[in-house]
Parts: C-alpha cells; structure tokens; sequence
C-alpha cells in the first residue's frame, strides 16, 4: 500500500503534465478524467461490469479499487513508451485514452506482468469484447506466438488481432475454466513455455490437435456487451422510439474527449434481408448512422464500446425528417447508432421502417 501511495504521489507532480482529479467514485475504480464532458451512465456502468465480469470469469480481485486516468494526449506522464493505454504492474493504476479503457481494465484486474504478451495481449483483447475478424490463411501458429518471450515480442510486431482471435477461440471452446487458469499464470508470471502445457491439459489435447481445431474456428467473433440491446425489423417497422439521456444507463458518452456528446448503440436482428425506406424524425441536433460491425474482407472491425461508422465505406448517415431506401444482408452485422453533439439535456429520436 506505501508503493502505491508513493507512486500515486510522484505520479501527481509532473509539473505542466499534472494528472487531472478523481471525478467519479465507482464500484471496483475511480476515475480522472481531461476534458470537461460529462462521462454518461453507460459508459461509467460499462467500465463496472467490465472490472465485475473478469473479476468473476478469471477468478481474479483486488481489495484496493484501481484508479482510471482517461487521458487525452502525452500518456508518457505514466505509461513507458508511447500508446493509447497502459496498466503499471503491481499497481492498480491505469492511463487511457477512451478507446482502450476496457483493455487497460482488463490488464490492471488480471495484474498483468508483461511475462507472456501474446497471452495477456489476447486475453486483455477478448475479456473487454474486442470483436475481431481473422481468414484461416491469415492465420499463424497460434502456440508459437504463445511461447513467444517479452524480448521476442519487442524484437517483432505483436499480433493483436491473432492473439484476440485465438483468446476468442479459447474461450469459446475450453471455457471459463481454461480462462481462469491463464489468469493464474499470468498473475505468477509463468514462463512462456508453460502456457502450451496448460492449454494442453486444458483442453485434453495435444498442442498439434489444438492447432488443427482453431483452423476451423469462425472468421468472426462478435464483440459488444452480451447484454447489448438489438432489434429486429419487426422493431423498425412498428417504429422505434430512441432515448438519449446522459444520466440514464444506456445512453453511452463522451462520443470523443474532444467533442464530448452521447449516443445510444443498437444490434440489429434478422434472418432476412431487411429492405425499406428508413425515416427519422428526431430532435434538433440528433443523428442517425447505419453501418456494418466487419468488413467482409476483414480490414476493419468495429469497436462496440467506441464506435466509429466513417470505418464502414457503405455506411449511412440521416439527420431529422430524412429518409432513405435500405436493403441490409443479416451476415454483415448491422449496427444502428443515435448520437447527440450535446450531452447537456435529453433527446430522442423515431425511427420507422417502411417495407
């Protein structure tokens, strides 16, 4: 507790890069932020569920809560190179950027100790619901990549994607068992070496059957919270009445640390194609983007916690009393997005699809 204090003291008096203030007291963090919008219900919910899911799924837990700085520039002040977020072992302290507050989280609940990258990297991916997209050819050895040390990984670049691929696949098919015990050893730093013999027992496999059943692993693992609200277009068709309320648990924001604002993210669900002209009526300063969670030739995959539809060369923007004809295929994974510049006060939005 003294180390922690102490770093927390020489962390605070950084000169012209003072770290900003506790704003916001939560369960299992605190939070600091630098900019002066408001931090939404959901996205402050999310962070709590995020810490209490892998605290739960990975056996793992921490009497002291850990302290969130969300940053907007110069992480040097606490993280050891440049990068959108870090967690400083043996602390519980970490520095992000928005867009990887949920990996960081996931580092500071496992403790991870950069003793195995591939592996902490993979599991920080999957545990904070990364989606992730990997073609069979783009795919590695995924047990050489796991044994490989921390000088390895500096001397060569870092698959984030494969690791997250695999961790997925790990996770779906051996369970939060086999989750568990890569926390374990990650938390006692085992040797890089160790972790095939225990994927090994995990599974009752052998390292080369292993291999052989992660070829025939899905291309895409969907990422998003598994509570995440969809709809239909039964749903659409009926009409659909959207709610923006920074205070209220599903309204997520700031949209950006720049630009603050709030949105509300949506699945939608079918089996069929989806066909209509989609119309908006909504308050002044509202907006509506329509866009696809994955590239089909997996060049991108959106982020469910951070969202950006300009990713999606197809995607559709609507503003109040537009409409526009639609046809959306079930396998590319639509997402609905309604989002305000303005956080300050309630908004809403009425979407309607006609067939």
């Amino acid at each position: 507790m003294k180390r922690f204090a102490l770093i927390l003291g020489m962390l605070g008096s950084t000169g012209c890069s003072e770290l900003p203030e506790v704003e916001y007291h939560r369960a299992g963090f605190d939070l600091a932020v630098e900019f002066d919008h408001p931090v939404c219900e959901g996205t402050l919910l999310g962070m709590e569920d995020r810490v209490q899911r892998v605290e739960r799924e990975t056996g793992m837990g921490h009497e002291t809560p850990m302290t969130i700085y969300w940053l907007t520039g110069e992480l040097e002040r606490i993280c050891p190179r440049p990068t959108s977020g870090c967690f400083i072992p043996g602390t519980q302290i970490v520095a992000s950027t928005g867009r990887s507050l949920h990996h960081e989280i996931v580092h500071a609940v496992l403790n991870t100790r950069g003793s195995n990258p591939f592996a902490e990297e993979g599991l920080a991916e999957a545990l904070s619901d990364v989606a992730v997209h990997q073609s069979v050819q783009e795919r590695r050895s995924p047990l050489r990549e796991l044994s490989q040390t921390p000088k390895d990984a500096r001397h060569g670049d870092l698959d984030y994607d494969q690791a997250a691929h695999f961790m997925h696949f790990v996770r779906t098919e051996s369970g939060e068992d086999t989750v568990a015990a890569l926390a374990a050893a990650i938390d006692r730093g085992d040797s890089p070496d160790r972790f095939v013999s225990l994927l090994e027992r995990q599974f009752a496999l052998s390292g080369e059957e292993i291999e052989r059943a992660y070829a025939k692993a899905p291309d895409f693992y969907a990422g998003g919270s598994s509570e995440a609200e969809s709809i239909t277009d039964f749903d659409l068709i009926v009409g659909t009445n959207v709610s923006l309320d920074c205070n209220h648990e599903a309204t997520f924001g700031p949209i950006s640390e720049e630009d603050g604002g709030m949105y509300h993210l949506l699945r939608i669900e079918s089996d069929e194609v989806i066909e209509g002209t989609l119309q908006l009526n909504a308050d002044p300063g509202v907006r509506v983007s329509l866009f696809r969670e994955v590239d089909p030739d997996g060049k991108w995959v959106q982020d469910w916690w951070r969202p950006d539809p300009g990713l999606d060369p197809i995607h559709l923007r609507l503003r109040h009393g537009a409409q526009a004809h639609i046809r959306l295929l079930p396998e590319s994974h639509w997402l609905l997005m309604v989002q305000a510049a303005d956080a300050t006060e309630a908004k809403g939005a009425y979407l309607r699809l006609v067939p």
